[in-house]
């Protein structure tokens, strides 16, 4: 059911402007295990297998007239390619991304719908693929900078069986992460997130039996608007703006992929904008989004947990989940990060390295077992006690014909 709080209709806003005062600190989780960093990461050869061979589902909230359109967009690509596609190409031709191209790009026909995905295409097998193959072998401590800094990624899944995407969006600092590594690093990171969208929402897909719609984004807005909250805006716009020009006519070919996105705590200065910044989006993508101002959180709980289950929701977000927050807190990445990044490895190598000649020296466990069959004593106190008294007498007798060597052999 429609709540009224769609970006068609506007925010709710409360008769009376709450204040701005947002106790974020209380919500900060702590800094993710380097376990929980590592995790999530899939092999880009996993991934680009999983699209070669990926099944054609059932489509999620399907009807005849796009079936049909579907098939004969299919039909137009292979008769301008000639041939059936071959490896990951042919996941592409599947219906799921058949239906994103047609609903993104269907409005000017279905033959420009079939540019944009052979477009795509290119742009997939020229950078994406080996941007993010390169992103896998770049420095750990590169990677695990932007794990440890990036304050968001999917946790969960909603009613339907997607896993949902959650992001501290005020406080990433991306720019600042660009800065640490490099602006290719950043791109070629994005490349290897977006196979990972997909390969996620795929493997959704074939839990659930189908090809589902889309990704439901939870986006935080909280800040304190401050100096360097402002700074991670323009940082991170300026990386947007730069990311953009390494895009063919300055878009991402590939298809978002989004089903809705939600939006809490907005600054109340600027809520009174949000009306007619609706306006300014395509009318099929305005009822994909809700928009929330600071001290409407129960609005945006009922958007949230009516797609998706409280247990199933982080508690920094609302939620009633009993995991913790795997991601990092975000803020401002301090300078240096990556040499300490760095150092942690090579520390963590060198216990790991510890650990290993110390197991190599120890003995066999059938030794071990062997010695535990033998019997010894019981322990007794006393017997200690004698034990350290008559040593002590030992020492004291060889001091003394030390200094005596003439009633000694000392």
């Amino acid at each position: 059911m429609r709540t009224s709080n769609s970006l068609m209709d506007g925010p709710h806003l409360p008769s009376k402007a709450p204040s701005d005062t947002y106790n974020f600190a209380s919500e900060i989780p702590k800094a993710p295990s380097e376990n929980a960093m590592c995790r999530s990461r899939v092999s880009v050869a996993e991934m680009v297998a999983r699209l070669a061979n990926r099944m054609d589902l059932p489509l999620e909230h399907s009807n005849e007239v796009e079936e049909a359109q579907l098939a004969a967009m299919r039909t137009a690509l292979l008769a301008s390619d000639g041939s059936p596609p071959i490896h990951w190409r042919a996941g592409l031709y599947t219906r799921c991304f058949l239906r994103t191209f047609w609903r993104e790009h269907g409005q000017r026909g279905i033959q420009h719908a079939c540019s944009q995905l052979q477009i795509a295409i290119k742009f997939m097998a020229k950078e994406v693929i080996p941007g993010a193959l390169a992103y896998e072998g770049c420095s750990e401590a590169a990677k695990r900078l932007w794990d440890r800094w990036t304050p968001g990624g999917f946790f969960g899944h909603c009613k339907r069986g997607a896993s949902v995407m959650y992001l501290r969006m005020a406080q990433e600092d991306k720019g600042g992460m660009v800065d640490e590594t490099s602006f290719q690093v950043g791109m070629q990171r994005e490349y290897y997130l977006t196979l990972q969208f997909w390969d996620t929402l795929y493997r959704d897909s074939l839990e659930v039996g189908i090809s589902l719609d889309g990704v439901i984004f939870v986006l935080d807005m909280a800040c304190t608007f401050d100096r360097w909250s402002v700074r991670r805006f323009w940082r991170a716009l300026r990386f947007a703006q730069r990311m953009a020009s390494v895009y063919p006519n300055n878009e991402p070919p590939l298809p978002h992929g989004v089903r809705t996105i939600i939006v809490r705590n907005i600054p109340t200065a600027f809520a009174w904008a949000l009306p007619p910044m609706s306006r300014l989006l395509p009318r099929s993508d305005r009822s994909k989004v809700y928009l929330f101002a600071v001290g409407q959180e129960q609005a945006f709980r009922r958007a949230l947990f009516d797609r998706v289950d409280s247990a199933q929701v982080p508690r920094c977000f609302g939620g009633e989940s009993e995991a913790s927050w795997p991601f990092g807190a975000g803020g401002d990445v301090p300078m240096g990060s990556l040499e300490r990044e760095a150092d942690a490895i090579a520390q963590e190598c060198t216990r790991n390295k510890i650990s290993e000649q110390l197991a190599q020296h120890s003995l066999p466990s059938e030794h071990m077992m062997h010695l535990k069959s033998v019997h010894t004593p019981a322990f007794s106190f006393d017997a200690v006690a004698s034990s350290l008294q008559l040593g002590m007498h030992r020492l004291l007798v060889a001091a003394t014909a030390c200094v005596h060597p003439k009633s000694s052999a000392c």
